[in-house]
């Protein structure tokens, strides 16, 4: 699989069900060894359960980043008990930026939010 975007379904053509999921698994260990740091899994609601099957368990340890829009509060995937950053527009406007840009709320507080990174 050459691309990097598992959110397309053309993606996954070419990969068995029962293949997808060591994929993932795969590319999250690479990440997290080179950067020291667990990847984010995005996806939108219906998306992720239907492209990788019931194994999605084991990718729990990652957090989770929802694409979900016209709704109150997103539904996750039911792996996550709850979502991490949630995507919740993706057609804001922001002073001094040409264009739609992805609006996005974080889960907790400004302090959660500052532990949570790098920084």
């Amino acid at each position: 699989m050459s691309k990097g975007d598992i959110s397309k379904h053309d993606t996954w053509q070419d990969v068995g069900i029962d293949q997808r999921i060591s994929v993932v698994q795969n590319w999250l260990d690479a990440v997290q060894q080179a950067v020291g740091l667990r990847p984010i899994i995005y996806t939108r609601q219906n998306f992720i359960e239907p492209l990788l099957g019931a194994g999605i368990t084991s990718l729990a340890t990652s957090e989770l980043w929802i694409a979900h829009y016209k709704v109150v509060t997103p539904r996750t995937p039911s792996t996550w008990a709850s979502w991490t950053f949630w995507q919740y527009l993706d057609s804001g406007n922001v002073d001094g930026v040409h264009g739609n840009v992805d609006c996005n709320r974080f889960n907790g507080s400004q302090e959660d939010l500052q532990n949570f990174t790098m920084t």
